[in-house]
């Protein structure tokens, strides 16, 4: 067979390789909309009650936090994030994903490494560059955030799309022209930041992507190992994170099922309460509250109240159910008066339509812990039963505690009570929703841990948008 009849098949077989090795710069990091977790929306609110705690730190003990972070665009030639985006998280995925984790976990022990750098680097790994066509002290900078065998990956011999681009077809050219340009801008010398970053970042107003959905901005998704997180980037390099750690902790209630303690690390909240309350009350007032840790002891007397467990019953038993959370039959119980003591009105009881508010606010959230684990195919799995009654107990403590207000703030406004309860409760829901195996009951210590949001991505509904890998890097202004 001649040369002239083989042309036509070796011109295809080229193109159909270049279009192939296109498609596969594309896969370098594949993470879309339609990977991302489902929505915590139990946890929608929880700055209510308290503020998060600003840190630069990612060793957090239980409680509440907001850090801004470095992060990275992961979709170049998409549309920047602006003000109003929602995002979810979704796990890293893609072909170059492993790498890519590793380079933003070493970024937080190579601060010398700037954020530009890291940046090239990673928009480099999406258009298939070889290390060894970059500057040299461009490898010099960013060298240690590489493994030796990571840099022998990614300095191999030049791809096939290098070799034979000059035989494309003008069409497979033109679907070549971006991550092409992209290599050549990332690995040359002369190209600024600005210069490679209008390539690599559209701006203005995004189209509706492909397979978009619409998100709202300050969704609570679970970001692993224990920890609840929200983003709000305010450009691509920059992203606002909020994070609740879930704290260990200890109940002790007495034999009228009553929550009398709640211990946690460092923290203990003692309550007792009004035994003058009718045994079959929908509401238990507190005699007392001792507060005793950091900034205490202090007490806080004859002052608030809280859902019993009898009329906090979702389901068939005396606290939550895990499978059909139902609001409890008011006519069955009898409602708590106001009464007054020794002339005092501090210890009047609530309303019915106060007690009513909470019910309904607890059994909201138990209806969305279930939707989330029937969203994760959890629903006909066993849970911890005993975290559901924690669950229940915790849900009506921590409203009552939100409910006195300031009073929970400690002397020298080192430590928040009401914070640590916060902790607590999120860990009861980690353990009902299946997120976390099991919390280890506190016995006097804390449960530091180390964040490391590498392994999630900022997604946007907005396909047409950049998602963003998340650093273990503070943003230093």
């Amino acid at each position: 067979m001649s040369e002239k009849r083989y042309a036509p098949h070796v011109a295809v077989f080229i193109a159909l390789g270049l279009v192939a090795a296109a498609l596969a710069s594309d896969r370098a990091v594949t993470t879309n909309i339609r990977d991302a977790f489902p929505i915590a929306h139990w946890l929608e609110g929880v700055e209510q009650g308290v503020k998060p705690r600003e840190t630069t730190s990612f060793a957090l003990v239980p409680g509440y936090y907001k850090m801004t972070i470095q992060s990275y665009c992961l979709h170049a030639g998409t549309y920047a994030p602006t003000k109003g985006d929602g995002y979810l998280l979704a796990p890293l995925r893609g072909d170059r994903a492993g790498l890519i984790r590793s380079i933003l976990q070493r970024s937080a022990e190579h601060t010398e490494v700037p954020q530009q750098d890291i940046q090239r680097l990673i928009w480099g790994i999406e258009a298939d560059a070889s290390f060894a066509d970059y500057p040299p002290d461009f490898q010099a900078r960013v060298r240690p955030l590489l493994t030796p065998q990571e840099i022998a990956a990614m300095t191999a011999e030049k791809s096939v799309k290098s070799a034979l681009g000059r035989f494309a077809p003008r069409g497979v050219e033109r679907a070549l022209d971006f991550y092409g340009n992209l290599r050549r801008r990332v690995t040359d010398a002369q190209t600024s930041y600005q210069q490679l970053e209008d390539v690599a970042v559209r701006t203005g107003a995004a189209p509706e992507g492909k397979d978009s959905r619409k998100v709202d901005p300050g969704n609570w998704n679970y970001a692993g190992d224990n920890f609840y997180m929200r983003t709000y980037p305010s450009s691509y390099p920059t992203t606002v994170a909020e994070i609740l750690v879930p704290a260990c902790y200890r109940l002790e209630r007495d034999d009228r099922g009553r929550l009398r303690v709640l211990e946690s690390g460092p923290y203990r909240i003692e309550a007792a309460y009004d035994d003058d309350s009718p045994s079959q009350s929908r509401a238990w007032r507190f005699r007392s509250l001792r507060f005793s840790g950091p900034g205490g002891p202090f007490v806080i007397r004859d002052t608030g109240w809280m859902v019993s467990s009898l009329a906090a019953s979702y389901g068939g038993g005396r606290r939550g159910s895990l499978n059909s959370p139902a609001k409890p039959d008011g006519a069955a119980v009898r409602y708590l008066q106001p009464v007054k003591y020794n002339g005092s009105a501090k210890l009047q009881g609530p309303s019915p339509n106060e007690i009513d508010t909470r019910i309904r606010d607890a059994t909201n959230k138990w209806d969305q812990v279930n939707r989330y684990r029937n969203e994760w195919r959890r629903g006909g799995t066993t849970s911890d039963q005993q975290s559901a009654e924690d669950l229940t107990d915790l849900t009506h403590f921590v409203a009552a505690l939100e409910s006195l207000g300031r009073g929970l703030q400690t002397s020298d406004g080192s430590r928040d009570y009401l914070l640590r309860a916060l902790a607590a409760w999120t860990a009861a829901s980690c353990v009902v929703s299946g997120d976390c195996a099991g919390i280890v009951p506190s016995r006097g210590g804390d449960c530091a841990k180390v964040f490391d949001p590498t392994s999630v991505v900022a997604t946007p509904g907005n396909t047409a948008k950049q998602r963003l890998g998340l650093s273990a890097r503070v943003k230093i202004p």
